[in-house]
């Protein structure tokens, strides 16, 4: 999935999705809470998203949270992708797409 300014995040289904994204196409491990345009790539020396991309991420994140009534049900989530990621090996490349794929189950 390609996440662009028309795209918006309604159900269950589409965080899980945006999730998956953000560590498979993106190869970014994320935290929901975090500002989005903060990530940096230590080895590019450069931040993972222009002011562009970070706007719209963060947004989107936002939309996550509107989903949910309950603001920790974003990490109830969340959290399984980034625990599968970790024990399958993930690397941390923003920027690049991840070796490892994640799929929510």
């Amino acid at each position: 999935m390609t996440y662009n300014n028309q795209s918006h995040i309604t159900t269950e289904e589409d965080v899980k999705a945006f999730a998956c994204h953000i560590i498979n196409d993106l190869g970014i491990m994320f935290h929901p809470y975090d500002d989005l345009s903060e990530y940096v790539n230590f080895e590019a020396s450069a931040h993972c998203f222009n002011e562009t991309e970070a706007k719209m991420y963060n947004r989107l994140m936002e939309e996550c949270f509107d989903v949910f009534r309950e603001e920790d049900k974003i990490c109830v989530i969340t959290f399984p992708v980034l625990q599968k990621a970790i024990k399958k090996g993930f690397e941390l490349k923003c920027g690049t797409s991840n070796k490892v794929k994640i799929e929510y189950e």
